[in-house]
């Protein structure tokens, strides 16, 4: 005989179990979220009769800048007296131009050609290198006392030019397994380290030329070392690691987007991650969040002056200077 006792308490358990699941659930608290503020624009300025800005390196001493454009001519730009002057007949497409020895600019194109330029008015642009295969360079870095050269491929390749001399330049074909977004020295020139997609962050001696160390991290787009520092930018992270050990600082999520770009504060207090329509200013020592700037003609890039001021493309011919001045730690 079947035991109704038993089923009526299986019913009234189910009766139980949907009525607390339909008229009981409980209503989260909305996240309160902290208002950051947006950084004050202190210069706007425009550049006429050139192409299409779409690079930005600042010299070491952090008080010129240079701007790469789309009919191969570069901009320099003396923050201190606010002259520019103007380079033309760079021989290909600009992917990215910065500073070598003697403030020197070294020139990449997007087919892999390196050419350097004195950055004195009637000179010419010089080629110095070409990659084997035409590959476009996706990261340079120059050490201003080794005068060390370092640069990644998008095919993974590494490449070290010792002591600026092109003629003994070191090619390690397809090294890693993806785009090398990261080439950063650190700042006594005895180590590399290079950050790829494929989720390897490799260190080399710069001595001995061979890789002593590596690391696993997710897709790195972009970073910097500093003496006991380093600092990676992903598409969807932003990370600060004790160097060498890796041992984890702070992490935070960022906006997810292809190219994030950083820089670190000349007094080291702030870091900074350019996206394709804004940037964030965060504290160095903890990963928040201090100040943003969000635009629809920004353009992906942002560099530190000497000041700690920042540089920022804006639109097709144009860059701002914000302010960082008096910026303060949130409250939690």
């Amino acid at each position: 005989m079947l035991d109704t006792g038993w089923l009526s308490w299986l019913e009234y358990k189910r009766f139980q179990d949907e009525e607390f699941s339909g008229n009981y659930h409980l209503d989260l608290l909305p996240e309160v979220k902290k208002i950051v503020p947006s950084l004050k624009i202190l210069h706007h300025f425009t550049i006429l009769n050139h192409g299409r800005l779409q690079s930005l390196e600042i010299c070491h001493s952090r008080d010129i800048c240079v701007f790469g454009d789309s009919l191969n001519g570069v901009t320099l730009y003396d923050v201190r007296t606010q002259n520019t002057s103007y380079l033309t007949g760079f021989p290909g497409n600009i992917f990215d131009v910065t500073f070598g020895k003697n403030n020197q600019l070294i020139g990449i194109s997007n087919e892999g050609l390196f050419s350097t330029h004195s950055g004195e008015a009637n000179t010419s642009w010089q080629k110095v290198y070409q990659t084997p295969y035409k590959t476009q360079i996706s990261s340079i870095s120059y050490h201003p006392k080794s005068h060390h050269i370092i640069a990644g491929d998008e095919q993974g390749s590494i490449y070290f030019v010792p002591e600026g001399d092109w003629s003994k330049i070191e090619i390690f074909e397809k090294f890693h397994r993806g785009e090398i977004g990261c080439s950063t020295i650190t700042p006594d020139g005895k180590w590399a380290v290079f950050g790829s997609d494929d989720g390897v962050i490799s260190v080399w001696d710069l001595e001995q030329w061979k890789q002593v160390n590596h690391f696993y991290h997710p897709g790195v787009r972009d970073g910097l070392v500093l003496e006991k520092l380093l600092f990676l930018v992903g598409e969807e992270q932003y990370t600060l690691y004790e160097f060498p050990s890796f041992t984890l600082k702070w992490e935070t999520s960022g906006q997810p987007t292809p190219y994030p770009l950083m820089d670190i504060a000349p007094n080291q207090q702030y870091c900074l991650v350019s996206l394709s329509k804004g940037l964030h200013l965060f504290d160095f020592a903890n990963g928040q969040e201090l100040a943003n700037y969000h635009s629809r003609p920004f353009l992906c890039v942002s560099r530190f002056l000497y000041d700690n001021r920042i540089v920022a493309l804006y639109g097709q011919k144009e860059f701002i200077i914000l302010e960082t001045n008096d910026l303060k730690p949130l409250s939690s």
